[in-house]
């Protein structure tokens, strides 16, 4: 039987790149397990919500970030269009493939911005990336279990080598070159 939720988000996606620009836009070129977690927490996001409500949960996206108004108007440089398509072949897996969908629903740059005063009501679930990731409020936390953290450290997709972080192209930190 179809779900009809990946078939919602098909639907939209295949509409505008909205959702690809919103993962560019909060996540740009971090490692591939990041990427996955955000968009993770959009695709949950657009399962209990939907899609544009999934989309306007993005700072990136209600603020036309510049990460994101350059991802709309696909103005990157051959790095960053590599990771774009990189991103979104990870996203297109995730669709493709929605039990490999992490359990996140929020997600804050702690690093940046430190701990963000909505996330007191909430535990800690997993660092990714530049990322903290949570789970939802007000429910005991509890470590990835042995199949979630094989899926969270799995591939997403078979990537040529220079897409899933080959150091061909990318930098020493992972970032832009």
């Amino acid at each position: 039987m179809p779900d009809p939720v990946k078939a919602l988000v098909d639907k939209a996606l295949k509409v505008d790149n909205r959702f690809y620009n919103t993962v560019w836009g909060e996540g740009t070129g971090g490692p591939p397990e990041e990427i996955k977690a955000i968009a993770s927490v959009f695709l949950n996001r657009a399962k209990k919500k939907g899609y544009e409500s999934a989309l306007k949960g993005s700072a990136a996206y209600n603020k036309k970030s510049p990460q994101y108004k350059k991802a709309e108007k696909q103005q990157f440089n051959p790095y960053e269009r590599m990771m774009w398509e990189r991103n979104k072949a990870i996203i297109d897996s995730l669709i493709q493939n929605p039990q490999n969908v992490l359990p996140y629903n929020y997600f804050e740059n702690v690093k940046a911005y430190g701990n963000p005063p909505w996330a007191n009501q909430m535990k800690s679930y997993q660092d990714i990336g530049r990322q903290r990731f949570y789970e939802g409020a007000n429910r005991p936390q509890q470590p990835l279990n042995q199949r979630q953290m094989q899926i969270a450290q799995r591939p997403t997709t078979q990537l040529p080598p220079w897409l899933n972080g080959g150091n061909e192209v990318s930098n020493s930190q992972g970032g832009f070159a």
